[in-house]
């Protein structure tokens, strides 16, 4: 399937070239927090499925969500002391909702770690810096915490950090 025929290989091949380079970080942001609002409530309702179809969408929204939540893990990084005004909150809520939409759809797509493998140097990456900031989420649930442990168990994050010592 091209482009013209689906929307969502067209939002995500947008949001991840962010062609327009007039547009601001809030507005992008904005773009992206719906985006993956719209696709969790897509997973929810199986209104339209996000995998198992015949459309390169389906293997393009692994990866666009992965560059987006790099992208905003930046974001954070550069406002680290202000991780609880108003734009760091907008950030860290969506890296948790990105966080929780992927681990949906590792769960349901057989081929999630295929997917991941053009975007696995910004996957283990983002991986490690998001688990820190959670650690300073002071509401926090469970399942954000673990659906993150199964998207990136810790004995990879310990594995890298001895690979990087040596």
């Amino acid at each position: 399937m091209y482009i013209e025929n689906c929307l969502l290989l067209a939002l995500y091949m947008y949001i991840t070239s962010r062609p327009d380079k007039s547009t601001s970080e809030m507005l992008w942001l904005q773009l992206e927090q719906e985006t993956v609002c719209f696709l969790t409530k897509c997973m929810q309702c199986s209104s339209i499925s996000l995998i198992g179809r015949d459309c390169q969408c389906n293997l393009e929204v692994v990866k666009a969500l992965i560059i987006m939540l790099h992208r905003q893990w930046l974001t954070v990084r550069r406002v680290e002391g202000n991780l609880f005004d108003m734009h760091g909150k907008q950030v860290v809520q969506f890296l948790r909702d990105t966080v929780l939409l992927l681990h949906s759809l590792s769960q349901k797509d057989k081929l999630f770690h295929d997917h991941c493998l053009e975007v696995l140097h910004q996957y283990d990456h983002v991986m490690p810096g998001v688990r820190a900031i959670f650690r300073k989420v002071p509401n926090l649930k469970a399942f954000e915490e673990l659906a993150l442990d199964e998207l990136y168990p810790l004995e990879t994050e310990t594995d890298d950090q001895e690979m990087d010592c040596s």
